[in-house]
């Protein structure tokens, strides 16, 4: 059951990440350091409180290494005061200056011009937002809600070594099974049945 839901969580995480891969950087409203240890999609809508509640500290996301890619998802829907409150902030010249504005209460002039608010919205339905923020790490993990920039950076880490951890020992499984060489030995406890898998390989498949 362990390694179903494992799986299942891979296979998921593997579905979102095509998915917020196909949308390309100019369609997402970014804050990132110069070199950014890690990259999140964040689902955000203008007037949610914890939505707010985070970008009043995206200092400290980019201090700690985090950049932060915006999509929208007015969770009153299209046409809404979220929602038009959305294009005016995409059709502003400065669109980090305008979102931080809209964020803080301050008046956005209404504009209107092409904007993506409407896919982001049904992007953000196809992988099962129903709330906000939501975020999701670069490889399709969801992440949760609101955390501070330290509470990020800690799930990160942790979210990045388990993925690793996982996909090391799926690999070990699947790739015992089929009898395909490995480049060298080591073992590998699954904990779904307590045995323990010895595998000798010859050809690198996975950075350990």
């Amino acid at each position: 059951l362990a390694t179903r839901d494992k799986l299942t969580e891979l296979r998921e995480g593997a579905l979102r990440r095509g998915v917020l891969d196909a949308v390309p950087r100019n369609r997402r409203i970014v804050f990132s350091p110069a070199k950014p240890k890690y990259r999140i999609t964040v689902f955000t809508d203008i007037d949610c409180t914890y939505c707010r509640k985070m970008h009043a500290q995206i200092g400290e996301y980019m201090k700690a290494g985090i950049s932060v890619e915006y999509l929208f998802f007015p969770r009153s829907g299209i046409g809404s005061d979220s929602f038009n409150k959305a294009i005016s902030v995409w059709c502003a010249p400065d669109q980090r200056k305008a979102l931080t504005d809209a964020k803080l209460d301050k008046p956005v002039t209404k504009r209107n011009c092409a904007n993506p608010v409407t896919m982001d919205y049904a992007l953000g339905q196809r992988i099962g937002v129903d709330g906000t923020p939501a975020i999701f790490a670069a490889d399709g993990t969801q992440l949760g809600g609101y955390l501070t920039a330290a509470e990020m950076v800690a799930r990160l880490d942790r979210q990045a070594a388990r993925a690793l951890a996982t996909t090391a020992g799926l690999d070990v499984i699947t790739i015992t099974k089929r009898g395909t060489p490995f480049p060298r030995s080591f073992f590998f406890n699954d904990t779904a049945t307590t045995e323990i898998y010895t595998v000798s390989y010859t050809t690198a498949l996975l950075t350990l």
